[in-house]
């Protein structure tokens, strides 16, 4: 008797997959950029930079919300495929 894990049985995420998964890239690295120009904007503005300051907040704002929608919308669209393929193939969700 194998000890193996049984892959094709198996309905949920397996370990390491999200790491595997490079969709989520571009949302992940706005959402880094994001933070980083947060970071950048509040340096200029304890230094006196009003005009940077605003730019800053823009573009982080910006770039915080498009990641973190572009990471919603791919997460939704994989909770979707996941249960079209456990619709069409009864309880399983083993793709024939």
């Amino acid at each position: 008797m194998s000890h193996q894990a049984s892959y094709s049985n198996t309905t949920g995420a397996r370990t390491g997959e999200s790491i595997l998964d490079t969709v989520n890239g571009p949302g992940l690295a706005l959402l880094l950029f994001g933070i980083l120009i947060l970071g950048s904007t509040l340096s200029a503005a304890d230094s006196g930079f009003d005009g940077w300051s605003l730019t800053g907040v823009l573009t982080s704002a910006l770039c915080l919300a498009t990641g973190a929608a572009v990471v919603r919308i791919e997460h939704h669209r994989a909770r979707v495929g996941n249960s079209i393929s456990v619709l069409r193939n009864g309880s399983r969700g083993i793709a024939e």
